[in-house]
């Protein structure tokens, strides 16, 4: 299945490398990703990744583009849905995120909730490109956080942070039932 990734810009290139366990990186731009994966259920697994959504399509950043896009998807569901816009810093798109989010409101044919919705339809414009997608998961980064090396009983100055500790165990392509050795395994961030 082809899904777009919405990643964490904490590193320019440990995302994607991340995001190639789960799947094979067709295209890429700052912070954000298309793979073909063919369990998408795996992305469950990412630290880098903030949204996992369904790869609908992508186009030219400019608000004409996007609205033939969206004519051309001809999207219809019976499920209220929201319509988001993520701009990424450096984009070159020529409309405002809350114009764009209208446009998907409009051209996608249903119920429009934005205090309910069921289904979220998103778009991420990067560099020069604006992708479309309908979200399946959003990753719980706080979970990692909730396991925070100063939040335990003890501490090394050399700890490595969870969410750090889960991409390089996802880098390494050890899969679930698996094994790591980690020899210098210390406070066990590994």
């Amino acid at each position: 299945m082809k899904l777009l990734f919405e990643l964490s810009g904490e590193h320019p290139d440990l995302p994607v490398a991340e995001l190639e366990c789960v799947g094979r990186v067709l295209d890429r731009r700052t912070q954000v990703a298309v793979a073909e994966c063919p369990d998408p259920g795996a992305a469950g697994r990412l630290a880098l990744t903030h949204v996992v959504m369904e790869y609908l399509g992508e186009c030219e950043p400019t608000r004409e583009a996007f609205a033939s896009l969206l004519r051309d998807l001809a999207i219809t569901t019976e499920k209220p849905f929201v319509g988001r816009v993520k701009l990424i810093q450096g984009n070159r798109m020529d409309a405002a995120h809350l114009e764009l989010e209208r446009l998907i409101g409009s051209l996608i044919a249903g119920p429009v909730s934005l205090r309910d919705p069921v289904e979220e339809y998103r778009a991420v414009v990067s560099e020069d490109r604006c992708y479309f997608g309908r979200v399946l998961s959003r990753i719980d980064r706080g979970a990692f956080d909730a396991r925070n090396p100063m939040r335990r009983p003890f501490f090394h100055p050399g700890v490595m942070m969870p969410r750090m500790a889960r991409a390089l165990v996802n880098i390494s392509l050890v899969r679930p039932g698996e094994m790591v050795f980690d020899p210098f395994c210390g406070t066990g961030g590994i």
